[in-house]
Order: C-alpha cells, then structure tokens, then sequence
C-alpha cells in the first residue's frame, strides 16, 4: 500500500515537473556556460574560464533541487487532496446507500407486520394461509372477498419491494431476495425469511454507516 502510494507521488511529482524541465534545463545549460565564452571572446584568451561554469553550474543545480523539493510537496499535497476527495465521495455514497436500506428496513417490517395481520384474518375467517407468495384459493370468495383482496395488495407491496432492492442495492442478498416473487414457500418460511431480510437491511445499513465503505 505504502509503495503504490508513493509510486502516486512519484508520477504526479514526474507528470507536473516534465514540461518545466523540458523548457528550462537545456536554457540553464547554455546560460551556464555563455558568461565563461563571453568572457573568453571579449578577451581574446582562446578558453573559458571553467571556474565560472561551475558556479554557475552550482547556482543551477542548487535551484533544480528546490524545485524538485518544491515538486515532490506538491504531489505529496495533490495526493493527499484527491485520496481525502475520494474518501468523501465513498463516504456521500455509503451514506446514501445506508438511508435506503434503513428504507427497505422500514418497508420489510411493515411486511412483516401485514403478513402476521393476513395469517390472523384468514384464520378468523376459518381459512390457512399456506402459501403466501403462490395459490391460495378461497372456499368462499363471496364472503371473504376483502381478505382475499388484503392478500393481493401484500404480494404487490412484496414484489414492488423486492424489484426496488434489486435495482438500487443489486448486491445486497438474502433468503428472501434469492427466493424471489411469486414463490410457492410456506407461510412460516416466508415469515422467517421476512425477519431476517429485515435484520439484514438494518445490520449492513448501519455497517455502512459507521465505516464509510459503500457495497
């Protein structure tokens, strides 16, 4: 992790350095080296005077190390900058995934709820609720109608919640989610798989939230 991290920093510090370099260093070379043959024309001595090319060479040198200094902040800096922006990013998104599945929590438990009330109006009504999810004829449709019609609007409720989970957190899994809609699973299977999708959505929301690290 260290080594990739300070391969970022040596490429960024290369990347932003290049053109500087590329426009400048062969510049310093020959203004290095112009006062020593200046002074060697204008005096007729025949050589330049080394002397000179080396401090000037010196004065360069000790700038180009600055600048590299100067450089390898900056990327340090850049680094840094970009690595805290995408943790914020992650951080915005996991935070956003974490509200909608506390929103699916929500719509899980009120399943459950509607699930439990449909047990009981059918046994009020002298009827099973075995299949929740698939066939479950009415003896006397004529007479029960209305919890034949509170069945109808569970599964709605139910597919619709399982087609938005499937869309918005494709990775999110559980028994229910793999176990789809229609089903023919009983009614205590589907009950005890609605519990634990709900626990599962409350669990991973709040893991989202606490470490910033989105699914």
């Amino acid at each position: 992790m260290y080594a990739r991290g300070m391969g970022r920093v040596w490429r960024k510090a290369v990347a932003g350095s290049a053109p500087w370099a590329r426009d400048n260093i062969a510049w310093s070379c020959v203004m290095a080296a112009s006062p020593a043959v200046a002074f060697a024309i204008l005096y007729r001595e025949g050589h330049a005077d080394l002397r000179l090319v080396w401090i000037t060479v010196g004065m360069y040198g000790v700038a180009l190390v600055f600048y590299c200094a100067y450089r390898l902040i900056r990327a340090i800096w850049d680094v840094r900058g970009e690595d805290r922006g995408r943790a914020q990013s992650l951080m915005a998104h996991a935070t956003a995934q974490s509200a909608l599945l506390c929103t699916f929590e929500a719509e899980a438990t009120e399943l459950i709820s509607r699930l439990e009330e449909l047990w009981q109006h059918w046994n009020n009504a002298g009827e099973i609720l075995l299949y929740p999810l698939g066939d479950n004829p009415l003896k006397n449709l004529d007479h029960y109608g209305s919890i034949d019609l509170e069945l109808r609007d569970f599964r709605l409720l139910y597919g619709k919640h399982l087609q938005r989970i499937g869309l918005d957190v494709p990775k999110f899994k559980s028994a229910a989610v793999v176990g789809g809609y229609p089903s023919d699973r009983e009614y205590a299977v589907v009950l005890r798989e609605l519990k634990e999708h709900a626990q599962g959505l409350g669990d991973i929301a709040k893991d989202l939230y606490e470490t910033g690290v989105p699914l």
